[in-house]
């Protein structure tokens, strides 16, 4: 039997770097979940509203990468140090982002390639 051990919600805008009338709204909600044999994984659920119709646009994170077209709606990853801190960083604020990266990078270019790495992580 699985357990889900935590929930996490929160709401994320990503703009088109190209035309800033085409965005998309993305709620990431984050379960860690336990299975029977007692690993831990993150259960990511991404419901994505966008600008202009159902269809993803440009302004998603995964826009125009075909080999990440499966994971558009949901992903798992396996809990570790490491995904620990990508899930961390995913879920902070934009205020509290930009105090841990480049002042070079914005932080909805920092989360979508996050939301890649983490995608190219499944399990």
């Amino acid at each position: 039997m699985t357990v889900t051990l935590s929930t996490k919600k929160k709401n994320f805008k990503f703009t088109s770097d190209f035309d800033q009338e085409v965005w998309c709204n993305i709620q990431i909600t984050i379960e860690i979940k336990q299975y029977e044999n007692g690993n831990m994984y993150y259960s990511i659920t991404y419901d994505t509203t966008y600008s202009k119709g159902n269809k993803i646009n440009q302004a998603h994170p995964f826009y125009n990468i075909p080999h990440l077209e499966d994971h558009i709606e949901d992903d798992i990853i396996y809990k570790n140090e490491l995904t620990d801190k990508l899930i961390e960083y995913l879920m902070m604020d934009d205020a509290e982002l930009t105090n841990h990266i480049n002042s070079n990078t914005f932080p909805q270019t920092y989360r979508a390639r996050l939301m890649i790495t983490i995608a190219n992580l499944w399990d």
